[in-house]
C-alpha cells in the first residue's frame, strides 16, 4: 500500500529465508563488519577490552547475585558477560554503519518486529538521533511477566521504538512500557484476518468420524507437549479422536532427536512450511497449548481451548479466568475433559483481534509519517 519502501532483513541463525521480494536488503554486512571490528579491539587494544569486560562483570555480578538470591539458584553468568563486552565493543562501528544506512535510506518511518533483539534496539537509537519514528508491530503474546515490555515507572528507554501497535485493546492493561498511552494503537494482525478469511471461505473437510485435537509445540516446552501428546493418544480411542501435533518452525529440524516417542506413533506431527498454523486449525475441533500466541489465533476457528498449567501459566491463566479455555495438568485429566466434551464457552475472536487490520495500520502510519 505503501508508494516506496525497502525491507532490512537480519540474518536468524545465519540464514534467510526464500523465497523473498525484491526490495529486500539484507544486513549480514554490517553485524560482519562489527564482529571483525569487536575481534580486532580485543586483540589490538587489550587494556580497553579488559577495562569494558571489568566494568560489565561488575554490573552483572550486583544483578545476577539478586537474582540468585531471588529465587535459590546458581546461574552461570561468564558467557552473558563475553556476548556483551562483544557487543560493547562493536557498538562504534555497527552505530556508524546504521547511521549512514539510515542516512541513505531516509525513512519517513521505520516498522519492525521484536524491538528488544540488540540489532533492533540499535537501529531506533539511531532513528532517535535522526528524528525518523519506529513503529514496533505486535507479534506475540505481551503481558506482565514480558520483561521486554515492562519497565519501572519514569524510565527513559533510547532503544525502544515511538510507538506500538497491537492486536486489539485486550493487551494494553498488561504491560509498563516507557512510551506515552496515545502512541499504543489497536490496529489489528493483518496475516490473521486473511488467512481466517481465507480458510472459512474454503471450507476445509473435516473429518466428520471422529474429533480432531491439535496440539501446539515450541521448542521451550516441546519435551512436555511430545510426552502428552503421547499419553493422551493412549488415553483416547483413535476410533473417536485423531491427534495432530504441530511443530514449530524452529522445532522442523531437531525434533526426530528431540521427541524420538512421536516418530513411529499414531499423532499426525506436521513438520514442514507447507502446512501452515491455520491449515491445522481449518481441521480441528479442539486446540491443545501451553502459551502460545496461537492459542489465541485458534479461537478465530472456534475450537475448544485447553491449556497446560506449565511455569509459564501465568501467561495464559486469565483466558481460563475468565472462562474462554479450561486448565489441566495431566494427559488423564484432559482425556477426561475431552471424553465428557466438557469445554469453555464460545469466544468471540474479535475480543483478542481487531478488525480491518491493514486499513488501520495504513491510516496510523499515515498520520505518523506527517
Amino acid at each position: 500500500m505503501l508508494d516506496s519502501h525497502v525491507v532490512l532483513e537480519i540474518p536468524n541463525n545465519q540464514a534467510h529465508r526464500r523465497p523473498t521480494e525484491e526490495k529486500v536488503q539484507y544486513l549480514d554486512c554490517l553485524f560482519l563488519f562489527s564482529a571483525v571490528a569487536s575481534r580486532l579491539i580485543s586483540k589490538l587494544h587489550k587494556h580497553k577490552a579488559r577495562a569494558v569486560k571489568s566494568e560489565i562483570q561488575e554490573k552483572f555480578e550486583n544483578a545476577f547475585s539478586r537474582l540468585e538470591s531471588a529465587y535459590a539458584t546458581k546461574l552461570d553468568w561468564a558467557p552473558y558477560v563475553d556476548t556483551m563486552t562483544k557487543l560493547v565493543l562493536s557498538y562504534p562501528t555497527i552505530h556508524y554503519l546504521l547511521h549512514a544506512l539510515l542516512c541513505r535510506i531516509s525513512p519517513k518511518v521505520i516498522v519492525e518486529v521484536v524491538h528488544y533483539s540488540w540489532s533492533i534496539m540499535l537501529i531506533n537509537q539511531v532513528a532517535k538521533e535522526l528524528k525518523i519514528p519506529t513503529v514496533e508491530l505486535q507479534h506475540g503474546i505481551i503481558g506482565a511477566e514480558h520483561v521486554a515490555y515492562n519497565y519501572a515507572s519514569g524510565t527513559h528507554v533510547r532503544q525502544f521504538p515511538d510507538y506500538l501497535f497491537l492486536f486489539s485493546d485486550y493487551w494494553r492493561d498488561s504491560m509498563r512500557i516507557p512510551i506515552l498511552p496515545n502512541r499504543v494503537i489497536s490496529v489489528g494482525f493483518p496475516y490473521y484476518e486473511q488467512q481466517v478469511a481465507q480458510y472459512k471461505q474454503e471450507r476445509i473437510a473435516k473429518d466428520t468420524t471422529r474429533k480432531t485435537v491439535l496440539i501446539l509445540s515450541q521448542l521451550t516446552v516441546g519435551q512436555t507437549m511430545a510426552t502428552l501428546a503421547i499419553d493422551l493418544a493412549d488415553r483416547l480411542s483413535s476410533e473417536a479422536f485423531r491427534i495432530l501435533y504441530k511443530l514449530h518452525p524452529a522445532e522442523y529440524n531437531i525434533w526426530r532427536k528431540r521427541y524420538p516417542q512421536l516418530e513411529n506413533s499414531s499423532i499426525i506431527v506436521i513438520d514442514k512450511q507447507e502446512k501452515d498454523i491455520y491449515s491445522c486449525f481449518a481441521e480441528s475441533d479442539i486446540q491443545v497449548g501451553a502459551y502460545s500466541t496461537a492459542i489465541y489465533e485458534g479461537f478465530g476457528f472456534g475450537l475448544a481451548t485447553y491449556i497446560l498449567r506449565t511455569d509459564a501459566f501465568d501467561r495464559v491463566e486469565d483466558l481460563c479466568a475468565k472462562g474462554y479455555a479450561i486448565a489441566f495438568s495431566s494427559a488423564e485429566e484432559l482425556a477426561v475433559l475431552l471424553k465428557n466434551e466438557t469445554h469453555a464457552a464460545t469466544v468471540n475472536a474479535k475480543f483478542f483481534w481487531q478488525d480491518n487490520a491493514l486499513t488501520n495500520m495504513w491510516e496510523a502510519i499515515q498520520k505518523i509519517m506527517i
